[in-house]
C-alpha cells in the first residue's frame, strides 16, 4: 500500500516537488531512513513497499534501497536512483534533481504517480 503523509513541518521541499520512495520492509536502511525523514518531507512523500505493494524492481531498474523518484513539478521526473538513507542526503538529491533535465518516465513507473 503507498503511504502519502502530511505535517506542517515540512518546509524543506518546494510545493511543486514529490518523491516517490521505494523501500523494502526488511531493509534496516529504509526504516532508517523513513525514521530520518519523517516531519520534515511528509507531505512530498509517498512510500512504496517493493513487496506489499508489488513493484516490479527489474523493470524500474532498483538495485538499491532506499531508491527514489524525484518529480518537478510533479509528473516531471527528475531523478531515479538510490539515496543514502538520511535526511540531508535526500535534500541534496531533491535540490540537485530540482535542477536536473527532465527524464523519460519508465512505463512501469507511471501508474505509480498517480496514486
Amino acid at each position: 500500500m503507498s503511504h502519502p503523509t502530511s505535517t506542517d513541518n515540512d518546509t524543506a521541499v518546494a510545493t511543486d516537488t514529490t518523491v516517490t520512495v521505494f523501500c523494502a520492509d526488511w531493509c534496516t536502511h529504509c526504516r532508517s531512513f523513513r525514521e530520518a525523514v519523517v516531519g520534515r518531507f511528509d507531505s512530498h512523500l509517498v512510500w512504496f513497499d517493493v513487496e506489499d505493494d508489488a513493484i516490479d524492481v527489474d523493470a524500474l531498474n532498483i538495485t538499491a534501497f532506499p531508491t527514489v523518484a524525484v518529480f518537478h513539478p510533479p509528473g516531471v521526473l527528475r531523478y531515479l536512483g538510490p539515496v543514502k538513507p538520511y535526511r540531508d542526503e535526500l535534500q541534496a538529491c531533491i535540490e540537485r534533481a530540482r535542477q536536473a533535465a527532465p527524464q523519460a518516465v519508465p512505463s512501469a513507473l507511471a501508474p505509480l504517480t498517480t496514486r
